[in-house]
């Protein structure tokens, strides 16, 4: 499979989900894909050349919709594994938190 077609397939991946997460990333250089994903903000992607080691990054794409009702709330480099902050109003719940583990 060409670097281009994988290029691709990630965007898709991405757009199809409101909450989208990308592990075992190997860069931090995520300009060529984010250039082509105009529904999405990164929430959070780990420094993988100096805070771990490369393959075991973690990126965190949230829809734009969900800007300011997702939040980054923990991180762990050694597990692979960020928790977001979610606003309750996202699924229906008024008052309500919500935390959601993404992890390998």
């Amino acid at each position: 499979m060409q670097y281009s077609e994988k290029l691709n397939q990630l965007v898709t991946y991405v757009q199809e989900h409101h909450i989208a997460v990308l592990l075992e990333t190997r860069t931090n250089d995520l300009t060529r894909f984010s250039s082509q994903l105009h529904t999405h903000t990164i929430c959070y992607h780990n420094d993988v050349e100096t805070g771990g080691r490369r393959g075991q990054g973690v990126a965190n794409f949230i829809h734009d919709s969900l800007v300011g009702l997702v939040q980054l709330w923990r991180v762990s480099v050694f597990y692979q594994a960020v928790w977001v902050y979610i606003n309750g109003s996202v699924f229906g719940i008024q008052g309500g938190e919500c935390f959601w583990g993404l992890c390998t």
